[in-house]
């Protein structure tokens, strides 16, 4: 018979490989979108401009100013993105669920909370993201009408927001992760 605590290793190493297969995917993802990421800049509006457009008459000068080439290359990169999104939500969801396994082990139970209050945030991230890229995609057809400009810039700057809340947790976690708890008792005599 298993016990629940020969359990949390093997979760805890589950939770690793979603994350490392997020990283490879998010890596994979950017190598393929940087080269529509450029043809987008290279005609007047990078992707960070794009994403925070916000108004109606600026998305029709970002439209206008990108012609068909810009426009083609902002479809195809925002289709890409998705991957992206997947991949670095499995990253600080994967990276936040295995911490959280690895302080529940160790009796670290504000650690844990800290770690699935990331998680959360992760996902949250991620599906802002996908709103906010969704919108983008309608409005890369001419629909650059309100409200789908204000919501779009609404979901992306949520999404930055989440996305940074999730790295600093994840960062945190890591460093609390390195340091010995208070009331750890499986420290050898003589060693402090």
């Amino acid at each position: 018979m298993t016990s629940s605590r020969a359990l949390v290793p093997a979760t805890r190493q589950r939770w690793g490989l979603i994350a490392v297969a997020g990283a490879l995917l998010a890596v994979a993802a950017i190598a393929v979108e940087s080269s529509f990421l450029q043809t987008m800049s290279r005609h007047g509006t990078s992707v960070f401009t794009w994403e925070l457009v916000g108004s109606s008459s600026r998305a029709d000068t970002v439209l206008t100013r990108w012609g068909a080439t810009g426009r083609s290359a902002a479809v195809t990169a925002s289709w890409i993105d998705f991957a992206f999104i997947l991949g670095y939500t499995m990253i600080l969801f994967g990276l936040s669920r295995a911490l959280a396994s690895r302080a529940r082990g160790r009796g670290v139970i504000g650690g844990a909370i800290l770690a699935e209050t990331t998680a959360g945030v992760a996902l949250a991230a991620g599906a802002a993201n996908t709103v906010a890229k969704i919108l983008q995609l309608v409005i890369l057809g001419w629909n650059t009408g309100q409200p789908l400009p204000g919501i779009g810039f609404a979901a992306a700057v949520l999404n930055y927001l989440l996305l940074l809340g999730a790295i600093v947790g994840c960062m945190a976690l890591l460093l609390l992760n390195r340091r010995r708890p208070l009331g750890r008792t499986d420290i050898p005599s003589g060693v402090s």
